[in-house]
């Protein structure tokens, strides 16, 4: 992604300034400002999608972020277009986009994510199978797809494939199990010894 230009530097502090203090409509101003001034500046127009799927609003921020995957051609952008895109409701135009990311790099393992993150939400299992696998297959310590894959697979009734990915829970929830300086039960009998069992989930 450019970085922004230093014409826009000033607005652009700005911009991040009433941020940090809450004022969301100076924030607002400020960034348009910014665009005002250079309005080829992808970076700022990514900063500002971001900010607004924050905020909640998400067609606005696909509107943002369409304007710097436009200028930056950044398969990051058009990754995060797709996820603004789906978070407004519009998933035909979010598939569409990330196929255009996965065109522009088709070992990007993150939109592969969020491609089958899609397609299993639009009951699309074959497909979002097959990208979860291809993600698995480019990056086998790719935890988040392999935790959202074993959702599918037991969904499916797949429960020893299931089972076995869901096993990456530990490394997406950063579940630390020498730090909490106890040794996970592996499934052999217990002699004499005491089980702890923890909640996992709320």
């Amino acid at each position: 992604m450019n970085q922004p230009a230093v014409v826009v530097a000033d607005p652009l502090a700005a911009a991040r300034t009433a941020r940090a203090a809450g004022d969301a409509g100076t924030a607002l101003a400020h960034y348009r400002a910014a665009l005002a001034a250079d309005p080829a500046a992808a970076a700022v127009h990514a900063e500002l999608g971001d900010w607004l799927l924050e905020c909640g609003d998400a067609l606005a921020a696909a509107q943002s972020l369409a304007l710097a995957a436009a200028w930056s051609g950044a398969v990051g952008d058009y990754d995060r277009l797709g996820l603004a895109l789906r978070a407004a409701g519009q998933e035909s135009a979010a598939r569409t986009v990330f196929e255009r990311a996965l065109a522009l790099d088709s070992a990007a393992t993150g939109v592969l994510n969020n491609l089958a993150q899609l397609l299993y939400e639009t009951d699309e299992v074959p497909a979002a199978r097959a990208c979860w696998q291809r993600a698995l297959a480019l990056d086998p310590g790719y935890a988040r797809a392999r935790f959202n894959l074993a959702f599918l697979e037991l969904g499916c009734g797949e429960l020893a494939t299931g089972w076995a990915l869901y096993e990456a829970r530990h490394a997406v929830y950063g579940i630390d199990y020498e730090n909490l300086g106890m040794t996970r039960w592996d499934g052999a009998p217990l002699a004499d010894g005491a089980l702890l069992v923890l909640a996992e989930q709320g």
